[in-house]
């Protein structure tokens, strides 16, 4: 079994552009979720997106003042709904809450190839359902860049990747598209330039970011306490069931939902290695606890959560345990109650 990092080290792309060959050689030094920043990041994302419309439309409102300037700003993908912010850099901070820009890379415009990075679990999550054809608008003040799906690939560690010769843009992510560990690989879709709008722009609707049970923790305990920075284990997918709405999918919800699900079982875990039964009462009233789920991770751990519309049902986490050399593979399994989440059953299988 591969060893792997703690999410909280952050994924990080490097990049190589070479305007003469127009190609873009990828090279991933990690790509690693973050815990702390998951519970507040859409919101921030949201807040991030209106004023970066507000900025567009406020400048070209003033007649003869409007100037295009390339820059952070808006992107747009009609055919999955999506309408993010773009910032600039590709850090902890930035892709916490909106898609990076990658700072090697020009932005968005004509004749130049651009990079533009984010979650597959994300602001990405739907972009592997993207085809040729499929436009890609960037906003920025005073003017709208447009771009049309080319194609698409999965890339390797320094693959070069021929670039539209008019320019065009990137759209990058992590392959597999529900992938939750270190992952070499990612999934490029490459679009070309088309033409830029100069006028004031018509901008898209904001989505509203669905609302995302949290964990009501005793005082005692922190939720810095309960994170995989803190708590290291192997991570494995994210898969979402039911029904979910474009907003749960197209937006931070999902991590949302699986930090607090985490954040239930490290607690479970703390209070059998602190005795502190108060602990699991208040996150699992009335479910008996097994002291074997404070052993040592022996597997990755997978996350499944089920879906209604933009309403979180439940979330399950499956792995395995070793305790005192005895493998235990086990769920963990939540539930909804009240605006919060709370451990319904613990299962062990097999």
């Amino acid at each position: 079994m591969v060893n792997f990092s703690p999410r909280s080290l952050i994924r990080r792309i490097r990049l190589r552009y070479t305007m003469g060959a127009l190609l873009l050689a990828l090279a991933v030094a990690g790509i690693i979720y973050p815990m702390q920043w998951q519970h507040h990041q859409t919101t921030v994302g949201n807040q991030i997106t209106k004023k970066d419309l507000a900025k567009g439309t406020a400048v070209s409102s003033k007649s003869g003042t409007c100037t295009p300037r390339s820059g952070p700003g808006v992107l747009s993908i009609p055919a999955i709904g999506l309408v993010a912010p773009v910032e600039s850099g590709t850090s902890n901070s930035v892709l916490s809450v909106a898609l990076g820009h990658d700072s090697s890379t020009s932005w968005p415009s004509s004749g130049k190839s651009s990079l533009i990075a984010g979650h597959d679990v994300g602001f990405l999550s739907q972009d592997t359902k993207l085809v040729a054809g499929n436009a890609i608008d960037y906003i920025e003040p005073c003017a709208i860049v447009h771009f049309v799906v080319e194609s698409h690939i999965i890339s390797k560690p320094f693959q070069s990747v021929p670039m539209p010769p008019k320019g065009g843009l990137i759209l990058d992510s992590c392959w597999p598209t529900d992938a939750l560990w270190y992952t070499p690989q990612r999934y490029l879709v490459i679009a070309r330039y088309v033409s830029t709008s100069i006028s004031s722009a018509k901008t898209p609707g904001i989505p509203k970011p669905p609302s995302v049970p949290i964990v009501k923790l005793p005082r005692d305990i922190l939720a810095s306490q309960l994170s995989l920075a803190t708590n290291p284990w192997p991570m494995g997918h994210l898969r979402l069931s039911g029904t979910p709405s474009i907003s749960w999918t197209q937006s931070q919800a999902a991590l949302q939902a699986e930090t607090s699900a985490l954040e239930l079982l490290f607690a479970l875990r703390h209070s059998i290695a602190s005795a502190n039964p108060a602990l699991s009462s208040a996150v699992a009233p009335g479910v008996p606890i097994p002291g074997w789920l404070n052993g040592t991770p022996g597997s990755q751990l997978n996350v499944s959560e089920e879906v209604n519309g933009s309403t979180l049902i439940g979330v399950t986490l499956s792995s395995s345990i070793d305790s005192n050399g005895n493998i235990t593979r086990f769920s963990l399994v939540a539930a909804v109650k009240n605006s919060n989440l709370i451990v319904k059953s613990i299962q062990r299988l097999g």
